[in-house]
């Protein structure tokens, strides 16, 4: 046994000796000397460092002997165990992120991972304790096992959407992670991928994901709720989430608590939900509020949304996206995903103005007026087919109208007094 294990140890060592052996090193812009090997015509691979420390900035190329070479690929263990390393900025010359590169790099708390990299390799990151976020690109289609595994610090990870699974052990230990955020394209979440991750409290599986793994989220006590959006219960084993009270709401989509129940039969709370939800938001609080009256249920896609215009404003329009979907207070709709609606408010009543031109009416690319309101009456606001374009000083509001605003047709433009 102690010969197989002594084996073992010579067998890393050498690993980590070949991966630091280089042909050539030349400093960085950061002042940090780096190790680098031939890797194919005119690219090199980044072996290594001069015990690097501080921020980092990587070179997308290096020069040497008169040759200009682009930066490839980090090599497997480059900066492993380099403590004293605190950020990290990877070029866009880098496709590859090697095994172990930056193990136990404790002190790392930053790490910039370019649109170029498409694998980052096992225990790449693991051990980085300092890390509190990492954001992943859409360019990397393989997360190796244990990449960031035992990063305590880490707080959020969003998962991009080039990733269809979550291999074993990726994130466990993960003592800090709070939120997860899984993408459409993601169809499996391997072993042990995130246990022990304890201060998750909500989890939201897509309807994309089909199978969770064996003690994938193992004693992460902290969970109070999960979400599945899959009508067809996710296939799992009896240990997925080993450690987490039966009692926890499970939010499930409408008609699916019968699949539910027969395969996740260690919990017990189940709560059909549908895929709708409406939410809102005021443009302005100080001229009005929103509220949604009726969410969409199980029995009904129905919603029902209000808005308030308080005293001296006026309610405009309810707007999707900057669309304008009703001018109706209360708006009663259809929802079959989830909407976000925003209420538009204006000011109230009209101002005395002293041009004889105005409302002005033409077809007109551009114009400039102005005009003067009562003294002790707040800055009036010019509004063109009911929206704001200009607002000036009490005194002498102006308005500049440009093409800015896509119009066609006769338009009147019309000053509004503020209360």
């Amino acid at each position: 046994m102690k010969k197989k294990l002594l084996s073992l140890v010579l067998l890393l060592l050498a690993g980590i000796t070949a991966a630091h052996a280089y042909d050539f090193s030349a400093v960085a812009s950061t002042g940090q000397t780096l190790y680098y090997k031939y890797s194919g015509s005119r690219a090199v691979s980044l072996v290594g460092g001069s015990n690097p420390t501080g921020s980092l900035t990587i070179p997308s190329s290096v020069t040497y002997g008169g040759i200009s070479y682009s930066v490839a690929d980090i090599s497997n263990y480059a900066f492993q165990g380099f403590s004293g390393l605190t950020s990290v900025s990877i070029p866009n010359s880098v496709t590859t992120i090697g095994n172990y590169a930056f193990q136990n790099c404790s002190g790392l708390t930053s790490v910039s991972i370019p649109n170029s990299v498409n694998s980052i390799g096992y225990n790449a990151f693991a051990y980085c304790s300092g890390l509190t976020s990492v954001s992943i690109p859409n360019s990397v289609n393989s997360i190796g096992t244990y990449a960031f595994s035992h990063c305590t610090g880490l707080t959020s990870v969003s998962i991009p959407h080039s990733i269809t699974s979550i291999g074993p052990s990726t994130f466990e230990y993960c003592t800090g992670l709070t939120t997860i955020t899984f993408p459409n394209s993601v169809t499996s979440i391997g072993n042990y991928a995130f246990q022990y991750c304890t201060s998750l409290t909500t989890i939201t599986f897509p309807n994309s994901v089909s199978s969770i793994g064996n003690y994938a989220f193992q004693n992460c006590s902290g969970l109070t709720s999960i979400t599945s959006k899959r009508t067809i219960a996710p296939t799992r084993s009896t240990n997925s989430f080993l450690g987490i009270p039966s009692t926890i709401p499970i939010y499930i989509p409408c008609g699916s608590t019968s699949s539910y129940t027969s395969s996740w039969a260690n919990f017990s709370n189940f709560n059909e939900v549908p895929n709708a939800r409406i939410s809102v938001s005021s443009s302005n609080t100080t001229m009005g509020t929103a509220r949604v009256v009726t969410q969409p249920t199980c029995t009904s896609s129905t919603a029902t949304v209000s808005a308030t215009p308080r005293s001296g404003y006026a309610f405009l329009n309810w707007t999707v996206s900057n669309t304008v979907v009703s001018t109706s207070p209360t708006y009663t709709f259809t929802a079959t995903a989830d909407r976000t609606l925003k209420a538009n408010f204006t000011y109230a009543g009209n101002c005395d103005i002293t041009n004889s031109d105005l409302p002005y009416t033409d077809n007109f690319d551009s114009y400039t007026t102005s005009t003067t309101a009562k003294t002790g009456v707040q800055p009036p606001c010019w509004t063109l087919a009911h929206q704001d374009v200009s607002m000036t000083d009490a005194y002498k509001p102006m308005i500049y109208y440009d093409n800015s605003i896509a119009h066609s047709g006769n338009y009147s433009l019309i000053l509004n007094k503020r209360c």
